[in-house]
């Protein structure tokens, strides 16, 4: 396999990312340095990677910066749009396009589905839902800023949480506001937020504060929080402790992960810690064999031991290639990086089982699998379906 070395990156000393800030901003040219990505790694490939078919959705981001548009995933239909407000139904075996509709709205945040129902959160702060049946749109309510992640539902209520650390529920059959809880947002955070979890009659969602929050779904009612990370260092910037990936609730344990802070198990009804462990990342996690899975802001990919927290493996060949969060598909563990390409890890040792590329201008949300076929979108817009089998030995 031929060996490439890629460009250097220029990322803040502080950060990667973009950061929220209440003044203007306190960087300048001085403040960068060069982290040189690890160059693609050489291995015997033991997976075939198949591209079941591709699609080119709008323009993708269109060059922004920090837009994490997922995808989303029911009954057998795909759910995605570009930054313009171009959202398409697909089939999801197929490709085959079942509508496409112009919403004319700037979208930073992606897409939920659920109850035949499709929810787009924008720029200017709406949601709006759309029939799943024909992309007509049903309602749409004005929040109180930008909506940078995909909601959530339980079929009653439809759960957001905004730029301005706003946890809202509107009302899903008309988008009528039931509920309303205010962070306390600190005065530097990331560009980001935490993707709501309704499980059983409880929201749960991550916060810029490190802290975990439950409320009951229908009222609004806080039922416990929970510290994930406490701010340290001298400043603002050393002492961000976001909650931004999604939450992950697997065999009756909350899991989550925080920015300069910890990766923790937590037990959904009081709140409490059952273990946790140092990391940092803004992705969420993924589980599969008894592990969950999570990029560091590094770049590397670690195995957690799901019951003690437990570091299992870490791969640090993806050092500083702006590792998406990863997806568990089959035994492997897949995650996209800046230069486009999917990496292919193995849940056992974490050791490289294959890569392909997929779109020129880089991968940064995390790859969605229906436990067949593996969707990933890329920035500039490409989707592409993949299949992974064993190799064919020689």
């Amino acid at each position: 396999m031929k060996r490439y070395i890629p460009k250097p990156l220029k990322i803040s000393t502080v950060l990667s990312m973009a950061v929220i800030l209440s003044a203007c901003s306190i960087f300048d040219s001085e403040d960068e340095v060069v982290l040189e990505p690890k160059p693609l790694a050489n291995f015997e490939e033991t997976i075939k990677i198949d591209e079941v078919w591709s699609k080119q959705i709008g323009d993708g981001v269109d060059g922004h910066r920090y837009v994490k548009l997922v995808p989303a995933i029911d009954r057998g239909k795909l759910f995605v749009c570009d930054i313009n407000g171009d959202v398409y139904s697909l089939n999801s075996d197929s490709g085959e396009e079942n509508w496409s509709i112009e919403l004319d709205e700037k979208v930073m945040g992606g897409v939920a589905a659920g109850y035949d129902k499709v929810f787009i959160g924008t720029q200017a702060g709406e949601l709006v839902a759309l029939s799943q049946a024909d992309g007509s749109e049903l309602w749409r309510a004005q929040l109180s800023s930008e909506i940078l992640a995909p909601a959530a539902t339980d079929g009653s209520v439809v759960v957001v949480h905004t730029k301005d650390d706003k946890l809202i529920a509107l009302d899903i059959n008309n988008g009528d506001q039931v509920w309303i809880y205010e962070g306390s947002q600190p005065i530097l955070s990331l560009q980001g937020t935490s993707t709501p979890l309704i499980v059983s009659g409880a929201v749960f969602s991550g916060f810029a504060d490190g802290e975990v929050k439950a409320f009951v779904a229908d009222r609004g009612f806080q039922i416990w929080k929970q510290k994930v990370a406490i701010p340290k260092g001298r400043n603002e910037l050393e002492r961000m402790v976001d909650i931004d990936g999604p939450l992950l609730l697997n065999e009756n344990k909350l899991y989550a992960v925080s920015y300069q802070g910890n990766a923790v198990a937590i037990d959904p009804r009081s709140g409490g810690i059952l273990w946790q462990q140092e990391a940092s990342s803004y992705g969420g996690l993924a589980q599969g064999f008894g592990n969950l899975y999570m990029s560091g802001t590094n770049g590397h990919v670690t195995a957690l031991d799901q019951e003690t927290g437990d570091t299992q493996w870490t791969q640090t060949e993806l050092e500083y290639r702006k590792v998406t969060p990863p997806a568990a598909h089959s035994n492997y563990i897949a995650v996209g990086d800046y230069e486009g390409y999917v990496h292919f890890l193995s849940q056992l040792d974490g050791q490289f089982a294959g890569r392909i590329k997929v779109d020129g201008d880089g991968v940064e949300v995390a790859p969605q699998s229906d436990g067949v076929l593996l969707f990933v979108y890329g920035r500039g817009g490409e989707l592409a379906a993949l299949k992974v089998d064993l190799k064919d030995e020689d």
